[in-house]
């Protein structure tokens, strides 16, 4: 055992050693922690300091600045969950700070104060961090944007002018439903075994291309419809454009290569065979002297808005119709109500299906299309405070701010749809439905509202319902794995209007009357739209029923 024993000599050799290295580490350590400390105290005086007691209560703050980047970091969507109580809140992050109105009574205080709080100067920060164009043509769009008559307003008036009801958006409406009952004539003949997500994605791709771009459709090109998915994955990492070069390397170079197809496209004159919409947004940009590369850069980034959000509606809605066998024969009923047979007695049987009349006399499937907003909306409403503002006489809003609506606190609120609002119910929206009480129009933000509501919603609504309601009539769907399994959707990228499913459903389509059956589409005539938002007309919850 003593010749185990180190020497006494060098036992204190060592520990002196060690004490120093210990002292040293300390004499490191302890002015970091209180740097540290400092650093700490002085953001709290900052923050507080600069903090007015008019505003709306700052949460996240035991890490001045960046508490609230690290919960929304960490959290993700959810993050809007975790403070859904409050009515609004503030977000104190470096360089500015984020109001966030969870209250239906504020959001149409909000919507009113269109002057003061607006979209518009987000709309010209988009042109040069989203779709990256060139300075000359951010200066264009830069002029006057809170101006009825500045670049901005105009193109929002081009937009709605392409997309409100009417004749223009009648076309529109036709050539995208012709195309998805052509794709499905295909496949109605021996029937077709297909990931549902990827199924959908591609018909709803399609079918709207090709009715806005016309015949010289850029997506008509695969290797066009492949690249879109890089650049619709990376919506964030572009908005943000936080180190690019790392953070969105792949999906800028998705845009460069739509771009460049773009491009070729009005080289082409694709515009000048193309719809209304198109040809109107184009002659815009030209009288106000943007160039065809911007052009190019300009529709790329509006085509999201055409294409990211109808897509997983689609998905959605034909998901909880076939995975519910009483909501499919509900809808089924509804629709074989209203479906026209036509030369019955002839070999092949023409049935027609008018989407005028299914909009307006299909409550169960109205119904069942506004839950599917509802429970998988989450959508986030931006505006910029461009003055400093009082709101309802009570919340200073300062200059500068951004001011934030998340849909999926509204679509979450007991107080207005129900203990059971985590469930799916088809039934919730039915204005003859005497188990629920009339819920608050305002809480209902499928499609956005006030200066950020949806111009497209028209489109879209009609274009998702003509979808499903061909499947259905159509086809039996059936999951291959033997039972309906509701897909996880935690990996939903911010950007896009509703929750996206983290899986695909791998289904078989078996066709139901095979080719003794044609099904066409008609449209008996413009009529009203679809009710789908407060703004219009009426609440959001009704549906005209014939």
């Amino acid at each position: 055992m003593a010749n185990l024993a180190a020497p006494p000599s060098y036992v204190a050799t060592l520990l002196a050693a060690s004490n120093s290295d210990v002292l040293a580490m300390i004499s490191y350590v302890v002015p970091l922690l209180a740097g540290l400390v400092a650093i700490h105290v002085l953001l709290h005086r900052v923050l507080w300091s600069t903090q007015d007691a008019r505003e709306l209560p700052p949460v996240d703050t035991e890490i001045p600045f960046l508490g609230a980047l690290a919960h929304i970091a960490w959290q993700g969507l959810g993050y809007w969950d975790r403070h859904a109580w409050l009515p609004t809140f503030t977000l104190r992050v470096p360089f500015f700070r984020i109001y966030v109105v969870n209250s239906t009574k504020l959001i149409p205080i909000v919507q009113r104060h269109v002057n003061t709080i607006s979209f518009s100067p987000i709309q010209v920060d988009m042109s040069a961090r989203f779709m990256a164009v060139s300075k000359k043509t951010f200066e264009i769009i830069s002029r006057d944007p809170m101006d009825n008559h500045g670049f901005v307003a105009g193109m929002s008036q081009t937009t709605h002018v392409g997309l409100s009801p009417g004749y223009k958006l009648d076309t529109l409406n036709q050539d995208s439903v012709q195309t998805l009952s052509g794709s499905m004539d295909k496949i109605a003949i021996k029937g077709a075994r297909v990931n549902m997500r990827e199924w959908i994605d591609k018909e709803i791709t399609m079918a709207t291309t090709e009715a806005i771009y016309g015949p010289l459709n850029p997506f008509r090109d695969h290797a066009v419809a492949s690249i879109w998915l890089d650049y619709e994955g990376g919506l964030a990492p572009l908005l943000l454009s936080i180190l690019p070069a790392v953070t969105a390397r792949r999906p800028a170079k998705a845009r460069e290569a739509l771009v460049t197809a773009y491009e070729k496209y009005y080289a082409q004159g694709g515009h000048l065979q193309a719809s209304a919409f198109i040809k109107h947004r184009c002659e815009f940009y030209l009288s106000r002297g943007v160039p065809f590369e911007d052009i190019a850069r300009i529709e790329v980034g509006a085509a999201i808005g055409l294409i990211s959000n109808t897509k997983p509606a689609a998905f959605w809605l034909l998901y909880h119709i076939c995975s519910d066998p009483t909501l499919l024969e509900s809808c089924r009923r509804e629709l074989m109500s209203k479906a026209v047979p036509v030369d019955e007695g002839a070999e092949l049987t023409v049935r027609t299906i008018d989407m005028t009349c299914v909009k307006s006399s299909c409550p169960i499937l109205s119904s069942a299309f506004k839950e599917t907003f509802r429970y998988h909306g989450i959508s986030i409403s931006i505006r910029q405070v461009v003055e400093d503002d009082v709101l309802d006489d009570t919340y200073l809003l300062k200059k500068g701010s951004y001011l934030l609506i998340p849909a999926a606190v509204q679509h979450r609120m007991k107080s207005v749809w129900g203990e059971d609002v985590d469930i799916f119910d088809h039934a919730r929206f039915l204005r003859n439905n005497q188990s629920r009480p009339r819920p608050n129009p305002v809480a209902f933000r499928g499609f956005g509202g006030g200066s950020t509501l949806c111009p497209g919603r028209h489109f879209a609504t009609t274009e998702i319902l003509a979808f499903v309601v061909l499947a259905i009539l159509r086809f039996d769907i059936r999951p291959q794995s033997g039972r309906w399994v509701m897909p996880a959707v935690g990996k939903s990228k911010p950007g896009i209007a509703l929750h996206q499913p983290d899986q695909d459903l791998e289904v078989e389509l078996v066709p139901r009357d095979g080719r003794e059956v044609e099904w066409r589409v008609t449209f008996s005539g413009a009529g009203e739209p679809m009710r789908v938002s407060a703004e219009d007309g009426g609440a959001a919850v009704d549906c005209h029923n014939r």
